[in-house]
């Protein structure tokens, strides 16, 4: 076995990480989006998602 212990410290660090990776996104996200529509327009704004999207 290699890397972490199979164990409950293992499985909530994890759970951590991954919970506060979709806290991150849900907070980053409308604030680029509402930047980027101030700043750019909503037409082009939504172009650049569009591209950001098929790019990942």
């Amino acid at each position: 076995a290699y890397g972490f212990p199979n164990n409950i410290e293992t499985y909530g660090l994890i759970s951590g990480l991954w919970t506060s990776t979709f806290a991150l996104g849900a907070f980053i996200g409308p604030s680029v989006a509402g930047i980027l529509l101030d700043n750019i327009g909503f037409r082009e704004a939504s172009m650049f998602i569009v591209v950001l999207h098929l790019l990942v």
